[in-house]
């Protein structure tokens, strides 16, 4: 058995519920088909084709917990609402309060952009010691990342939720 095979067999009879916010590409919407028909694990996809988040009765909450986790960053309810709008925050955000069990991104938004969210929504791995970090990141040199996530990427260790299977 190869480590791919091995990989889905593991994944198959979990229900895990995962997250697509790129759902109107149809890469994305193809992977969802196949992954759904396999018995793989539930996609549910964001964007058009699927849940949009500024009509989702969740973006309330979601908004509330992006104002939790970065208040300095967040002006007011409405702004709160615009972010938790946006299909990347609303996925992260989602997988933080539990709702779903990961998020997959990267077919159409930046590395950066879907580390950003989940920068934001989720946060790192809370660590007594600095660890490397264990995210992907396909082959982007970390002098290509924002300054801002630079260090954070280099002393922390960040959960891949839709990757991890015990």
């Amino acid at each position: 058995m190869t480590f791919r095979q091995e990989l889905v067999e593991r994944a198959k009879g979990r229900g895990a519920r995962i997250l697509l916010p790129e759902g109107g590409d149809p890469r994305v919407q193809a992977a969802a088909r196949r992954l759904e028909s396999e018995g793989i694990l539930e996609p549910i996809l964001i964007g058009p084709g699927g849940i949009d988040p500024a009509r989702d009765p969740r973006v309330s909450q979601v908004a509330q917990h992006l104002r939790e986790r970065r208040p300095d960053r967040v002006h007011d309810a409405i702004h709160a609402i615009d972010l938790a709008s946006d299909p990347l925050r609303f996925a992260a955000a989602l997988v933080a309060l539990g709702e779903a069990d990961g998020c997959v991104a990267g077919a159409t938004h930046t590395t950066a952009d879907v580390l950003r969210a989940a920068l934001w929504a989720i946060g790192p791995e809370p660590s007594e010691t600095p660890r490397p970090a264990t995210l992907p990141f396909h082959g982007v040199p970390l002098n290509r990342l924002p300054t801002s996530m630079r260090g954070s990427v280099s002393r922390t260790r960040y959960t891949c939720h839709s990757l991890a299977f015990p």
